[in-house]
């Protein structure tokens, strides 16, 4: 044996030997500690290592240096040094890492020059130095070796990974793009399939992202990966509209024991795609059935599930109140990922806060002028009302708290097996004076010094009748128009209607600066310039000082400025000159180039239309939506009149929905829910038809099929044309019912199977129940689900929602009757019996 051959020896027994032991023993502890995987962020294949293994590092560099300080003219040098690099990477001691690398590089081995350029790129990469990764891996590509396609996929990797990093997403994914065919590594190959859809996905390539997903699964890169790429599958599907193949990836995920721990983000994200599908209130159920579970969820979640609550409440059932406190929720527990792109759950909450409270302020104002100029017999019935109203309020909260008194008592009683309280005081407590005394003053409050004697409840109702059977008063018809003023006036103190003028025109003066804020804060914060032009219009149409108007004609001086409108805003530049000459909005316009002279008009036949165009949308006065149309068709040869002529559809359209409240109120008071001195504020799906019987929907519908003989093929045509469909299916036909087909649904597998699948909260679980819940289900001829409702007074116990959350495993067997309806209405009991 040679002395070359025999140094090479001692040096890889004596020394490299154990290095490299403790390298793969350091290394091992590496790879058992947990993969985690933020899918929010760009997930890199060369992730940072966690922290472990470091004696073993450390004893690696010992043993490694010394083979380069005793065998420095061995074979393992080069070994040796890759060996020390690799260890102060584990180590995160990134600079020392480097340095090795570098004097790697200029080892004679093609192959051993290539890894000190990916491990180099790897070290640049954990150091956050992107552009300097890019730069130098870029530049190395153009001088490797061709025949070693693995290693230079590994580069072209890396590169990608700093393009990532950099938000390049373009070309990022051309850079994986060429590196994914030479991978040779299947676990490398899953996890940069796993990065390249998510780049994809940024690029709002959704089909190829969804794709790039699927395979990754294939090359076992770990379950981490393989759950949250079947996870992403299901995102980018609903990002690219399939909302229900979204829904069935989430459903699928969700029955896999493997993911038990992740249950409730699955159910999330279906009901999350459930309100994009515009379902919104079943969302809400699940949203709710999260929040109320018995094993509670996590807090980033619950700030998710508070802030979706927050924007269905604001976006789509415009309940303010309500959507600002669930904004607050949100920020209370988490600072939540910002997903409306530009306010968080904080500033939402404050937002919507104040929204609420300006609201509410215009509407008391309202409600009191309105007060103000009834008749003082007009006003007694309205008062009247109120004290119905408010004592039906206090009925139903004092039931509430009793159901849930009378529980906790079960409960109480089932888990420690004590006496109750109507054992000793007998039954109803008739032996306790005071609890007897107590109850005697809740009656009064709710029923008043109602007869004492048998039926009296049929008695009040035929006085009642009695009352009712003439023409309804034009107060309770306003009372009730809308749900949100109706709760205004019944919320007032009598005492504040205001008696003088003086009051009267406080009240509109402060009802005015509401409108005037809510429209800044509507153009301003919630980016809604077009209702904040509605409230900025109030404001210039009332009996405003001059300042507060001049500075809501300004406000929307502004809006359209900001909207590049240029016509609407010379018209409101004209209007202060002309109507504010002397206001600092008059000197700020001023400034802007004409030195605040109002130069003449150009008078063309354009122009005229304009300026009468603007006077009827701004006067305020009665039909303006017959004006606007007489307007258009006056000037049919102008290029404006298929405009005007559409602004004149929509007014009929406003209009018409307006009076639709009135009809909707009305149909409530003329059932039998008067029997019980109780005046109902909200419809029955059942009188949905009347919402549409007025004659402002008959003139909307006359002038929408009018429109084409008059302005066909311009640019409006194809917003009536919109018009005209959503209308058709707005109008509802009556819906057949299984009752009226004489069918029956059928739960398939059977009623008590889908029961055994229920889930009742944990309180009622020592708890004996009987009785039924009755839903009204609109299914397909098929029996699939389109929409349920509960027919049952909903109690506090929490049944419905465990009926609820177990729908999703609900389905019945195909409507039995030839030529069925493609859907119908149908009404199923549910027994609740434990």
């Amino acid at each position: 044996m040679g002395c070359s051959s025999w140094n090479s020896f001692r040096a890889y027994y004596n020394t490299f030997y154990n290095a490299k032991k403790s390298f793969h023993s350091g290394l091992s502890k590496v790879d058992e500690q947990a993969v985690i995987i933020d899918p929010t962020q760009p997930v890199l294949v060369h992730q940072t290592p966690p922290e472990a293994g470091s004696n073993d590092f450390e004893e690696a560099i010992e043993k490694g240096a010394q083979v380069l300080q005793n065998y420095r003219h061995s074979k393992w040098v080069d070994d040796a040094l890759f060996l020390i690099g690799k260890s102060y990477y584990y180590l995160h001691k990134y600079y020392s890492a480097l340095q090795k690398f570098e004097e790697l590089q200029n080892s004679l081995s093609p192959e051993m020059q290539q890894q000190a350029i990916i491990w180099k790129g790897k070290t640049l990469l954990a150091l956050g130095d992107f552009i300097d990764g890019v730069t130098y891996l870029e530049g190395e590509l153009g001088n490797s070796p061709t025949n070693l396609i693995g290693q230079r996929a590994e580069i072209q990797v890396l590169v990608g990974e700093h393009h990532a990093m950099l938000g390049n997403w373009d070309e990022a994914a051309q850079w994986l793009s060429r590196a994914i065919p030479n991978i040779k590594n299947e676990k490398r190959l899953g996890r940069t399939l796993f990065l390249y859809g998510q780049i994809l996905e940024r690029s709002q390539r959704y089909g190829e992202a969804y794709y790039a997903f699927s395979r990754v699964k294939e090359y076992f890169p770990g379950f981490e990966y393989a759950y949250w790429a079947t996870f992403k599958q299901a995102d980018v599907a609903r990002k690219q509209g399939n909302k229900d193949l979204a829904t069935s990836i989430y459903k699928s995920l969700r029955r896999d024991d493997k993911n038990i721990g992740r249950r409730d983000e699955l159910i999330f994200q279906i009901a999350r795609t459930r309100e994009m599908k515009g379902e919104a209130e079943q969302a809400v159920q699940v949203y709710k059935s999260l929040l109320s579970s018995e094993e509670g969820i996590r807090r980033s979640l619950q700030a998710a599930v508070y802030y979706r609550l927050g924007k269905v409440n604001s976006d789509i059932f415009k309940n303010y109140p309500l959507a600002a406190a669930y904004f607050d929720s949100s920020s209370a527990l988490n600072n939540v990922e910002n997903t409306t792109g530009d306010l968080d759950a904080e500033v939402l909450a404050k937002t919507y806060g104040r929204f609420a409270s300006l609201q509410k302020t215009i509407q008391r104002s309202d409600s009191l002028l309105w007060l103000s100029s009834l008749s003082p017999s007009k006003l007694d019935s309205v008062i009247e009302q109120i004290t119905i109203r408010k004592r039906r309020q206090l009925l139903e909260q004092r039931e509430a708290e009793s159901e849930s008194r009378l529980l906790n008592q079960n409960l109480q009683e089932q888990v420690n097996g004590n006496r109750t309280v109507s054992s000793i005081y007998g039954f109803l407590n008739y032996r306790n004076e005071e609890l007897v005394n107590r109850s005697k003053a809740a009656f009064r409050i709710i029923w008043g010094n109602r007869p004492p004697i048998d039926n009296w409840r049929r008695i009040e109702a035929v006085r009642q009748t009695a009352v009712s059977s003439g023409p309804m008063p034009e107060d309770r018809v306003n009372l009730a128009a809308s749900s949100e003023e109706a709760a205004a006036i019944l919320d007032l103190n009598i005492d504040e209607i205001p008696t003088t003028l003086e009051e009267r025109a406080g009240l509109q003066s402060e009802k005015a600066v509401a409108q005037y804020e809510l429209g800044n804060l509507l153009f301003l914060k919630l980016n809604s310039p077009d209702s904040a032009r509605l409230y900025f219009h109030r404001v210039i149409n009332s009996s405003a000082e001059k300042e507060l108007r001049s500075k809501a004609m300004y406000s929307l001086y502004e809006l359209f400025n900001a909207q590049n409108k240029s016509d609407s805003l010379m018209f409101w530049k004209h209007q202060i000159l002309e109507k504010f000459p002397g206001s600092k909005y008059a000197r700020r316009i001023a400034l802007n180039g004409d030195g605040g002279v109002i130069q003449q008009v150009d008078r063309t036949p354009s122009s005229v239309l304009k300026e009468k165009y603007h006077q009827i949308v701004v006067s305020g006065k009665p039909r303006k939506a017959s004006r606007l149309h007489t307007l258009a068709l006056e000037n049919r040869s102008s290029e404006l009149a298929p405009a005007i002529y559409y602004r004149a559809i929509e007014e009929y359209i406003r209009q018409a929905k307006k009076l639709a409240k009135m009809n909707y109120f009305i149909a409530a008071i003329s059932s039998d829910s008067l029997q019980d001195k109780q005046v109902v504020y909200f419809i029955q799906p059942e009188r949905e038809k009347l919402y549409f019987a007025n004659a402002y929907w008959d003139s909307v519908q006359i002038v929408i099929s009018e429109f084409d003989s008059y302005f066909a093929n311009t640019v409006e045509s194809e917003k009536v044309a919109k018009l005209q469909k959503i209308l058709e299916k707005s109008i509802p036909s009556p819906m057949p019912t299984c009752k009226s087909l004489g069918v029956k649904l059928e739960v398939k597998a059977g009623m008590d199977n889908f029961l055994s699948k229920v889930k009742y909260p944990g309180k009622l679980e020592k708890v004996s129940l009987a009785g039924s819940f009755s839903y009204s289900f609109i299914v397909t001829a098929d029996g699939e689900i389109a929409s349920y409702e509960l027919l049952s007074n909903r109690t506090s116990l929490g049944i419905e929602d465990a009926l609820e959350a177990a729908f999703d495993q609900l389905s019945f067997e195909p409507v039995a009757i030839e030529n069925p309806p493609d859907k119908l209405r149908c009404e199923v009991n549910f027994p609740i019996q434990k």
